[in-house]
């Protein structure tokens, strides 16, 4: 993975406290998590996806997603999550609506 960020990582290694940049690590560290909890047959892949719909769809926006996802750029994060947005659209109409009634 490519180091685009330049803050506070959300996922680190204990021992050194720098990001894990390679899969086979990070791959590691989830199997130890999922034995110490149950996380069902869910994989750190369907967290992040959780995640990124859930901000998507509350109403953050897609800047602010994209780097929290990590994707390199914003339309990256669009062309996969579009379909949290749908409802977006009509909302965006009732605003613009609302502000263009007299």
């Amino acid at each position: 993975m490519k180091d685009w960020h330049s803050g506070t990582y959300v996922v680190t290694n204990p021992k050194t406290g720098k990001p894990i940049h390679v899969e086979s690590e990070f791959n590691t560290m989830w199997k130890h998590i999922r034995q110490q909890i149950n996380l069902g047959p869910y994989t750190s892949h369907s967290y992040r996806h959780a995640m990124a719909t859930t901000l998507l769809t509350s109403g953050v926006d897609i800047k602010t997603t994209q780097a929290i996802i990590g994707h390199s750029q914003p339309s990256t994060t669009l062309n996969i999550y579009s379909h949290a947005l749908p409802g977006k659209i009509r909302e965006a109409g009732l605003i613009f609506t609302e502000k263009m009634v007299i």
